[in-house]
């Protein structure tokens, strides 16, 4: 679906296949900022944050932010000023902050 000021939108659909994934594995957690123009998927597997720029709807993979291997990214959250991401990791039971 796409986002339009805070509300789902028209329906479109992209699949993406992240970098390093050599089997099909899924994001645990999506979080659109405030502008709507960034788009953070949180990938426990891959032990990724992928960013995306969203344009129009579409997204274009702009960074990747790696965890320590075998933490577990699973949930995100910006903080209040949108400077800084948020992460709680599911294997080692940690809080990271990275600037965002």
């Amino acid at each position: 679906m796409r986002v339009e000021s805070g509300h789902f939108g028209d329906i479109l659909h992209q699949e993406i296949q992240q970098e390093g994934a050599a089997a099909l594995t899924r994001v645990h957690c999506v979080l659109l900022n405030r502008k709507e123009d960034r788009l953070v998927a949180v990938n426990i597997a891959l032990d990724h944050i992928f960013i995306y720029a969203v344009n129009q709807g579409y997204l274009t993979l702009e960074r990747i932010i790696k965890a320590p291997e075998g933490s577990g990214p699973r949930h995100a959250l910006f903080s209040e000023n949108e400077s800084y991401l948020y992460v709680i990791t599911e294997y080692s039971n940690e809080i990271k902050e990275k600037a965002y």
